[in-house]
């Protein structure tokens, strides 16, 4: 399997804008939204980005592109990137419940890749608060939950519990 950043030179960074390690076990999932562009754009913007920002992997409706292995250190959000996996949803947060069809789509890629990652490394389907998080609580949260006072991705009409159901059908059926 071919990571896409790890096959492109990020001209604004000597090693990428990642660690090749990590200093603490996977703890969970931190999902974002990027505010627009495709799975692919994105994914080409963060081989060209000139600012310390990476992901694990980038999902629309159409597919999952993932940008680093697991087992690195990607840059997403600032204290907590070692412990995660970043989760960037190529989409905007204030369009959310819009447009049920394409979102719909994107919640089956993000559920495929998520139950990936979740059985892998035994992560249960909680959505974390900050709290239980910093304690060491194993799940899923948000960027904005972790970074209030700068983000406010994925937005407050992410569903979350939809995200749940299609990985609990997917686990069901294999």
């Amino acid at each position: 399997m071919s990571f896409y950043l790890l096959g492109l030179e990020n001209p604004n960074s000597k090693e990428g804008w990642y660690y090749a390690t990590r200093k603490k076990d996977i703890q969970g999932i931190i999902l974002h939204i990027s505010e627009s562009y495709g799975a692919g754009d994105l994914a080409k913007l963060y081989s060209k980005i000139p600012r310390p920002s990476s992901m694990h992997v980038v999902v629309d409706d159409k597919e999952y592109i993932e940008l680093l292995p697991d087992s690195y250190t990607a840059f997403h959000t600032p204290g907590y990137n070692s412990s995660s996996i970043g989760v960037e949803i190529a989409y905007e947060s204030d369009k959310w419940s819009t447009k049920t069809s394409t979102e719909s789509k994107i919640i089956k890629n993000l559920a495929i890749y998520c139950n990936k990652v979740i059985n892998k490394y035994d992560i249960p389907l909680r959505l974390c608060t900050k709290t239980e998080w910093d304690s060491g609580l194993k799940g899923f949260t948000l960027h904005n939950v972790l970074d209030p006072d700068y983000a406010y991705d994925p937005g407050n009409n992410f569903e979350i519990i939809q995200l749940f159901n299609e990985i609990n059908i997917l686990n069901t059926n294999q």
